[in-house]
């Protein structure tokens, strides 16, 4: 890295390591690793391809920008910066809306700030706060029942996702039948609805 700050491979390479191991609950590296992703990051938006690069593993390199945002968003949560998560799940989203993952985590976080809600509000007198707080925190379960609809119809059809489908449906579900008089009907046609168009 000393004799090539511009090697975006290696660094994209060395960012997404040290997610990986913060997944593992082993932040050590989360600094450096947020340091190496942004300028990934910032190299392949500015479209600066180092010169030990050709152009084909330029291109390859490209493609890699959602998921150095996804992996962006992940250290940031680590690092307990919300915001920049959010920002950054969000923009993992615009560039790859097929990508189950950041609509997950997104929906956690959604998720997060209803429980803190819902919270606020139970230990609140009865009154017009209270039924305002009621109301911001049914938006934020709505947005979150959103969200893991999104999540569930972009992994679909995808087997190797089964484990992560059958989770969020564990959490989606008593939201949805909260929302719905108990019942679950819709929940399949909302997934449906973000499933992503069959390739002819």
């Amino acid at each position: 890295m000393a004799k090539h700050p511009d090697n975006v491979a290696v660094m994209s390479h060395l960012a997404m390591a040290g997610t990986e191991e913060a997944k593992r609950q082993n932040a050590k590296h989360v600094p450096v690793s947020l340091q190496y992703g942004l300028k990934s990051i910032e190299l392949i938006e500015a479209n600066k391809k180092p010169v030990a690069l050709d152009d084909a593993r330029w291109e390859k390199q490209k493609v890699m920008l959602p998921l150095l945002y996804l992996n962006m968003g992940i250290l940031s949560l680590v690092s307990n910066n919300p915001a920049e998560a959010k920002a950054r799940f969000e923009k993992a989203i615009a560039l790859n809306p097929a990508e189950p993952t950041s609509y997950a985590l997104l929906g956690n976080m959604v998720d997060d700030e209803y429980q803190q809600l819902a919270q606020t509000h139970k230990a609140m007198p009865e009154g017009k706060q209270k039924e305002e707080t009621l109301k911001k925190a049914t938006e934020m379960m709505d947005k979150a029942i959103d969200l893991y609809a999104r999540a569930l119809g972009a992994s679909a059809g995808r087997p190797e996702h089964k484990p992560f489908q059958d989770q969020l449906l564990q959490i989606v579900t008593p939201y949805y039948k909260y929302r719905h008089n108990g019942s679950t009907e819709g929940l399949q046609q909302l997934i449906d609805k973000y499933k992503a168009p069959a390739t002819p």
